[in-house]
């Protein structure tokens, strides 16, 4: 969780500014541990992927 503390303050931010609940913060978690280059089996890639 280290590398998602980094940015938890500005994504959750960020989320509040766009109306979005600030726990979504924690599906970037669940979906990659915060690895930018994540990649799921669908080729999505990023945090949210």
């Amino acid at each position: 969780m280290t590398r998602g503390s980094l940015y938890k303050h500005l994504i959750q931010d960020i989320l509040i500014e766009n109306g979005v609940p600030a726990e979504m913060y924690y599906l970037a978690m669940v979906e990659s541990g915060f690895a930018r280059k994540a990649k799921s089996h669908a080729q999505a890639v990023g945090i949210w992927q």
